[in-house]
């Protein structure tokens, strides 16, 4: 067992781990965004392609996806705020700051990320 990269303080296999094996659904925004998050931690590409919406699908590169995520050093997720993303919700956004180190430098990755739920599961939009 170990603690999921996500930070919430739960072991992964509990957390983000059913999540990005496709086998549970995240059941709001905040857990979409936090096992998206894992899975850039943990190279699960095909979740993060599968997590995007139709339209941000359009603009996705697994390439370039996989060329950022090994170039970090993924440091932590801390989740600053969220609106609307409930289990009954359509919509919701999360507000969160991704820490990474990349080329010697700590570095953070601010976003308002939105998301939407379309025939019952949850998409990054």
């Amino acid at each position: 067992m170990s603690n999921c990269p996500c930070g919430s303080g739960l072991d992964y296999d509990n957390c983000c781990g059913p999540i990005i094996a496709g086998t549970t659904p995240a059941p709001t925004a905040e857990a979409l965004m936090r096992s998206r998050y894992s899975a850039y931690v943990k190279r699960e590409y095909a979740h993060l392609r599968d997590t995007l919406s139709e339209e941000q699908r359009e603009d996705y590169s697994e390439e370039n996806t996989r060329e950022w995520a090994e170039s970090a050093e993924w440091l932590g997720l801390t989740i600053l705020q969220t609106q609307g993303g409930g289990p009954e919700d359509d919509f919701g956004i999360v507000e969160f700051v991704a820490r990474f180190r990349a080329g010697g430098r700590e570095q953070k990755h601010l976003e308002a990320a939105t998301f939407g739920k379309i025939d019952g599961r949850w998409y990054y939009t």
